[in-house]
């Protein structure tokens, strides 16, 4: 059974754009949420092998990823400080990416995670 990779993003032309470039180097589905609250409930039966999720100053949002077993990438804009990445790290975040978005670099990130999470 293919995991699938949770994308959380706030914008809906941002999460098709995501799920466009992201389909070729994840092997399992790829569930699109628009909300934090909606992956939050939906991550309570499912598990996801990786998800990709818009980081906001929030410790309902750090309290979820430090429960979380599946890795974690944030999506963080420009404004944020190394103080708040810092933060985020350090209650579990794996990794992140920068808006605005390098396809190249996200793709490259999902195999690597793919490549571990399916044992490739």
């Amino acid at each position: 059974m293919k995991i699938p990779l949770g994308i959380q993003v706030d914008d809906h032309t941002q999460a098709n754009f995501l799920k466009e470039i992201l389909t070729s180097s994840w092997p399992g589905s790829i569930m699109s949420f628009n909300s934090f609250g909606s992956l939050r409930e939906v991550s309570k039966k499912q598990r996801f092998g990786l998800v990709y999720l818009e980081l906001k100053p929030d410790d309902e949002l750090k309290k979820w990823i430090s429960a979380q077993d599946d890795p974690v990438v944030g999506i963080l804009s420009p404004r944020w400080t190394e103080r708040d990445l810092v933060s985020y790290l350090d209650c579990g975040l794996k990794d992140y990416v920068l808006k605005p978005f390098q396809p190249q670099k996200l793709i490259e990130q999902t195999k690597t995670y793919a490549e571990l999470t399916f044992d490739f």
